[in-house]
């Protein structure tokens, strides 16, 4: 039989997978932010277009450089994009397995069918994993990076990536000093290294693994044709 915990670990992979073909494209963009882009002025069309200017008033320069300037906004904005997509998927895919795994070990206890045991939120399958387990998902390797994960997903969801707990020291003379919220910021590299230790994370989880379909043969009730459902 396949193990479910497998399945999970290949949906992360995925994410990877996504991140690096994504961000893979090499196109008109990157190729003006390169320098490797030929701009034709046969036609004023294009300059007039730029920012609706004068064309005399516009030299070749100032065409290349708006054009810069829109390109590299265009794929800063994409990547950023791309990151915030596979985290969000990062966070869900870790979320689900934690409530799937603290939902089955609660079914267990009590005999229930999955459906009526499942943990609706985050913070209760967590409570009923670490209280089944004598233990604390904090000392599981990767849970720094997973709960990293979950306050930037909340932090862009609710704030644009503003966090609501941390602060940053930008002024400090002394006598006075000056703080901002702190912004997170989206990067690649970060992306890839999270995805890999949410890999450990799920792996590390207690419990016995699901076989794969089994977290939805769970949910099947099976009535006579006399008995109406509730």
């Amino acid at each position: 039989m396949i193990s479910n915990r497998w399945f999970v670990i290949d949906k992360l992979n995925s994410v990877r997978v996504f991140v690096e073909r994504a961000l893979s494209v090499y196109d008109d963009y990157n190729r003006i932010v390169n320098g490797e882009y030929e701009f034709s002025y046969d036609s004023e069309t294009d300059i007039v277009d730029l920012e609706g200017n004068d064309p005399d008033a516009l030299e070749p320069e100032d065409v290349l450089f708006g054009e810069y300037e829109r390109a590299n906004d265009m794929l800063l904005n994409y990547q950023e994009i791309v990151v915030r997509a596979a985290l969000n998927e990062l966070n869900s895919t870790v979320e689900y397995e934690l409530k799937l795994v603290a939902s089955f070990t609660l079914s267990k206890q009590t005999g229930k069918p999955l459906s009526k045991s499942w943990q609706k939120d985050r913070d209760g399958a967590v409570k009923v994993i670490e209280n089944s387990y004598a233990l604390k998902l904090l000392n599981l390797p990767g849970y720094a990076e997973v709960e990293k994960v979950r306050n930037i997903i909340n932090a862009y969801k609710h704030d644009d990536g503003y966090s609501r707990k941390d602060y940053e020291m930008i002024y400090d003379d002394g006598e006075n000093f000056a703080e901002i919220q702190k912004r997170y910021k989206l990067d690649v590299d970060d992306v890839l290294r999270c995805i890999d230790s949410a890999k450990d994370f799920v792996q590390a989880l207690p419990g016995v693994n699901l076989q794969l379909g089994e977290d939805v043969s769970k949910r099947l009730h099976i009535y006579p044709k006399s008995k109406k459902k509730d």
